[in-house]
């Protein structure tokens, strides 16, 4: 089905119906109005379908945002799998579509961006090398997504309220000996040392500048740690993964959450 066919039908110029089919419209008159209308009616008896390529050729934009991302099983988990929805939510209300872009080390990634498949790209968390590389081309808008960059704009929580929230939480019940774990295996990102002020301004004010600690080390380490007679008797992980680390860790000496720590 093609807009000629449309034009046909509808007595009017394939650029008219054109233009009534991008939205691009600005009768007010009463028959001008009606016109559209008409053209919109006889476009959806016939079944057309706009070609988004042709389309993106000639607005020179594909209203689509690209979601760059290093390992591809963070997508489909919480909390990232809850910020890709979001995004896409938010997306399709203004009329443009997500593409989700893995960026591996055949370097597929520069054809999609590059190649013009989208408007613009949103680096989630873990994609310094591609994401510096956008940057300094200057080619393609970017935002992230839960990390900071110096020449580009950025999305991120409030990493030292929650583990200043966390901390306080804890020291209203009783806790003073509250650790704060990150383990080696976490690579440097700001928000370690953001949840980490955050916790160690939560045990200033409480007057435990003197009980701070920090572990950042292997499950080995922290096993033994937990054995000890002077365990803490609250943990502050870093992020999910490292909650269900210590959680692993207790369970396996026999020590009780929450009743031992």
């Amino acid at each position: 089905m093609t807009i000629e066919r449309i034009a046909e039908q509808a007595g009017v110029s394939p650029s008219t119906v054109a233009r009534v089919l991008r939205g691009d419209f600005k009768g007010a008159q009463r028959r001008s109005v009606a016109k559209a209308l008409e053209i919109q009616r006889i476009s959806e008896e016939l079944g057309y379908r706009p070609n988004w390529r042709a389309r993106a050729l000639s607005k020179g934009q594909t209203n689509t945002i690209g979601l760059l991302y290093s390992y591809p099983m963070w997508i489909f988990e919480d909390p990232m799998n809850e910020i890709a929805v979001g995004f896409t939510e938010a997306l399709q209300s203004r009329g443009y579509d997500l593409r989700l872009i893995p960026v591996g080390e055949d370097q597929h990634w520069e054809e999609l961006v590059y190649g013009g498949a989208v408007d613009g790209v949103v680096g989630m968390v873990n994609t310094p090398e591609a994401i510096n590389r956008i940057i300094a081309d200057g080619r393609a808008p970017v935002v992230l997504v839960g990390d900071k960059g110096a020449d580009a704009s950025h999305v991120i929580t409030n990493d030292e309220g929650g583990a200043y929230t966390a901390t306080r939480h804890l020291l209203g019940l009783g806790h003073t000996r509250i650790v704060y774990f990150a383990s080696d295996l976490i690579r440097e990102h700001y928000s370690v040392g953001a949840r980490r002020e955050g916790y160690e301004r939560a045990m200033r004010e409480a007057g435990h500048a003197a009980l701070i600690d920090v572990w950042r080390f292997d499950a080995e380490e922290m096993l033994r740690r937990l054995l000890t007679a002077d365990r803490p008797t609250a943990i502050i992980g870093y992020c999910h993964v490292e909650a269900q680390r210590v959680l692993h860790a207790a369970w396996s000496i026999g020590l009780n959450v929450p009743a031992d720590v």
